[in-house]
């Protein structure tokens, strides 16, 4: 099975910093020092939100939650993991954050197939053979209830530093082009594609002090996680 990575967000909550009010056009030029490809796409009292379109990479940050997103869909270097400390840091010196309440790490990969059929059967080997519950309603005395199938599992990890939340279905790649698309073109648009859905959430339990906080190691560290520990679980 190969794997393909879709997309990468980080998540930094913090408590209520309103300084946000007084620095957001401040840290919206530095951002743009950062990353000079960026644009603004909306500033409110309640969230900033930059993107850039270059490189798949939305930054948005508010009094009390920063979001760092990068589409992978397109993108063979991914600048989150060399940009997700520096506008950390920005962020948290500008509206003085001390500590942080959590941090998350999102990734979400699909795995392809020639048909639906197939993919659904991975899915079945994987929920049948590590026991996730796919019989669990065939147990019941009503019929209606005996005939459903299951097709998505959410499984939630804690432990005593981090937490891993697990989100695995079957789903369809789609191909859209906006606009009018003249007829020569739509011949070589790619067909929906079968695929399996992956999607995992790695992170933090506790809060923790800013100083110190390497953000560009642990995302590393969860990529390396996934892909050497978690694939071979659902390559059954």
């Amino acid at each position: 099975m190969k794997w393909h990575l879709d997309n990468m967000a980080v998540e930094v909550r913090y408590s209520d910093e309103f300084l946000y009010w007084d620095k957001t056009g401040l840290i919206a030029k530095e951002l743009v020092g950062i990353l000079p490809s960026f644009a603004l796409v909306r500033a409110s009292p309640s969230e900033t939100n930059l993107a850039s379109a270059k490189m798949g990479f939305t930054c948005r940050y508010s009094y009390k939650v920063l979001n760092l997103i990068q589409d992978c869909s397109f993108i063979d270097n991914p600048v989150l993991y060399k940009l997700a400390a520096p506008i950390c840091a920005l962020i948290f010196d500008t509206i003085q954050v001390t500590n942080i309440a959590r941090l998350g790490n999102r990734l979400t990969y699909h795995c392809c197939f020639e048909t639906v059929e197939e993919a659904a059967e991975q899915f079945r080997r994987i929920t049948e053979g590590k026991d996730l519950g796919c019989n669990f309603l065939s147990t019941s005395e009503d019929p209606r209830l005996q005939s459903m199938s299951l097709n998505e599992i959410s499984l939630n990890f804690k432990g005593d530093k981090l937490g891993v939340r697990l989100n695995i279905k079957t789903g369809k790649q789609v191909f859209n082009i906006n606009g009018v698309v003249p007829e020569e073109l739509r011949r070589h648009i790619p067909e929906d594609k079968a695929i399996l859905i992956l999607d995992i959430d790695v992170f933090t339990i506790s809060g923790m002090s800013v100083e110190g906080l390497a953000v560009d190691e642990f995302l590393k560290s969860n990529t390396k996680l996934v892909e050497t520990r978690i694939f071979p679980l659902v390559e059954v």
